[in-house]
């Protein structure tokens, strides 16, 4: 579109816009530039272009900030710029930060808002699950707190030998005693072995867990609450010391996958610490 007099749609943009203001732009080709009549409204939309005729028909946004623009809309008008000189007017090359930084912003900001809802609906889809995963098929399981319905289906699907209670003893509590006696009753050997999803895991409890990995007859589940910081470093520490899988396969037990959240900020920030520590003892120096 042009906007100049010769162009009809310019009355209309002046009825709709009131005011146009005119817009210094260079003109392709030459040593001048020209001013045109261009509404406010479109310095974020549209772009610089030439028809056929050589006419300048839409500006660039990045060179013609609001605040830039002079107050005064008038017929087009030519400059010589000198050799000396950059080919760009000043009031061109000046770019409206604070516009920038606000749409830039709303962008972001639209970015991050889908970005959280997905993922809290993620993380609520984990905790009304039993976020179960196989660690290794047919040896070591993890899932959140199961039930005892949950502990007779795994037996029966997976075969289940031992489980680690990462809550350590509780008795008394409901939770734990449906567990106890769910195992009992179908020969599931049962472990407690305490840890806290918020404290470093100290060598002394890296030494006792290795030694429970050990004696335990496989097929293991390891579980805690909800399945996602003490699961997943335990999980990540089997993979690593015992099944000798790799860093990488260990650490990718200790993720948002399964509702871990890596982020220092974090209390539960302490499973992605003690896992950095205890990598010289598991093989991993200097990485």
């Amino acid at each position: 579109m042009i906007f100049d007099q010769q162009n009809p749609h310019s009355t209309s943009l002046k009825k709709k816009f009131g005011s146009i203001p005119s817009v210094p732009h260079p003109c392709p080709g030459s040593g001048k530039f020209i001013s045109r009549q261009v509404p406010v409204s479109f310095l974020v939309s549209i772009a610089c272009r030439q028809n056929q005729q050589g006419r300048i028909i839409s500006v660039s946004p990045a060179f013609f900030p609001v605040e830039g623009l002079p107050p005064s809309a008038g017929e087009i008008s030519t400059g010589e710029i000198s050799s000396g000189e950059s080919s760009v007017p000043s009031a061109m090359r000046s770019v409206s930060i604070v516009a920038c930084a606000r749409h830039a912003a709303v962008l972001l900001g639209s970015f991050l808002s889908v970005g959280l809802g997905w993922a809290v609906l993620y993380l609520a889809a984990l905790q009304m699950g039993d976020n179960f995963y196989a660690v290794i098929p047919g040896e070591f399981y993890r899932s959140a707190q199961p039930t005892a319905a949950k502990i007779a289906e795994y037996y029966q699907n997976y075969g289940l030998k031992t489980i680690i209670n990462l809550r350590g003893e509780n008795s008394g509590s409901g939770w734990y005693d449906a567990e106890i006696d769910g195992a009992r009753k179908l020969g599931i050997a049962h472990v407690d072995f305490r840890m806290s999803a918020r404290r470093d895991m100290t060598m002394e409890q890296f030494d006792r867990l290795m030694d429970v990995f050990r004696k335990a007859e496989k097929p293991i589940l390891v579980h805690c609450t909800s399945g996602a910081d003490r699961s997943g470093l335990v999980s990540a520490l089997y993979v690593a010391a015992i099944a000798k899988l790799g860093e990488d396969p260990a650490e990718s037990q200790i993720s948002f996958r399964f509702g871990h959240l890596p982020l220092p900020i974090t209390s539960a920030y302490a499973m992605d610490r003690s896992f950095e520590a205890l990598e010289p003892a598991l093989g991993f120096p200097g990485s």
